[in-house]
């Protein structure tokens, strides 16, 4: 149970519960069912941390996040469509080199990101690793993929996105600052 709270690697966990078994002197299922247990177990817990995140937000950040997948008539919103860029594809983007341009875009990948209005300890009880977890995964499936989980998932992989992408752009934006100074 807490181990799977914390953890997003079966090895740990399974070694959390064989750690639990012999502290309880219980003699370990079979291999097979382990796996099954520890499966089981990160499942509930990213269900419970998905429903615990969702439930912190508002209706209209819930609403704007899900807009960064909402899908248009047979296009994919990562697509480049009449000269510009989905949102999410955007956040999603890195910074180029050291111009005023990429500064400019990331300026404008900030205020974007700013504007999805996040609470600021809105991940404060989550394990970092689970929150890497989260933003990785959310980084790399395509939204369609995105749009299958279930509601609290969505919106719990897509605020761990935002919420360390606004991070990570703000720090690129203060390396672009100094990088163009020095030139």
């Amino acid at each position: 149970e807490s181990v799977a709270q914390a953890e997003r690697r079966a090895d740990r966990v399974r070694e959390g519960l064989l750690a639990k078994f012999r502290e309880e002197r219980i003699e370990p299922p079979t291999t097979g069912r382990v796996l099954r247990m520890v499966r089981s177990a990160m499942r509930t817990a990213e269900q419970n941390w998905a429903a615990r995140i969702a439930g912190r937000l508002d209706p209209p950040v819930t609403g704007r996040l899900l807009a960064l997948i909402a899908s248009s008539e047979g296009d994919e919103p990562d697509d480049v469509g009449e000269g510009s860029i989905s949102l999410l594809a955007l956040i999603k983007a890195s910074p180029g080199n050291v111009s005023l341009e990429s500064m400019m875009t990331e300026i404008g990948k900030l205020r974007a990101v700013r504007a999805l209005d996040l609470p600021p300890r809105l991940f404060v009880d989550v394990a970092p690793r689970v929150l890497a977890g989260w933003r990785t995964r959310a980084a790399v499936e395509a939204p369609s993929h995105l749009r299958r989980h279930a509601p609290p998932l969505t919106v719990t992989l897509l605020a761990a996105l935002v919420h360390q992408r606004e991070r990570e752009i703000t720090d690129t934006l203060v390396e672009l600052l100094i990088a163009t100074v020095h030139r």
